[in-house]
């Protein structure tokens, strides 16, 4: 199973824009969104340097695919096929 962590801030525009995307997904149990501001050291660890980011990681914390920036529900509905959800 793929888990996803979404990377954003408050303040930022674009993390506006996907976070209700990503809250719309089914398998909101493999979701973490994580607030670059308040959890810098997890934003660190995954090299995280701009947001929105979105990181898929398999059952194993093996990261499987990183997208950067504005992304739609299709790109990431996509992600996730082509990922064997």
């Amino acid at each position: 199973m793929i888990s996803i962590k979404y990377f954003g801030a408050a303040w930022c525009g674009p993390c506006k824009q996907v976070k209700p995307i990503i809250k719309s997904l089914d398998n909101q149990d493999s979701i973490e969104y994580i607030d670059v501001d308040s959890e810098t050291s997890i934003a660190a660890l995954y090299r995280v340097a701009a947001i929105p980011t979105i990181v898929y990681e398999d059952e194993n914390k093996v990261e499987k695919r990183r997208r950067v920036g504005m992304v739609t529900k299709a790109i990431v509905l996509k992600d996730l096929e082509e990922l064997d959800v």
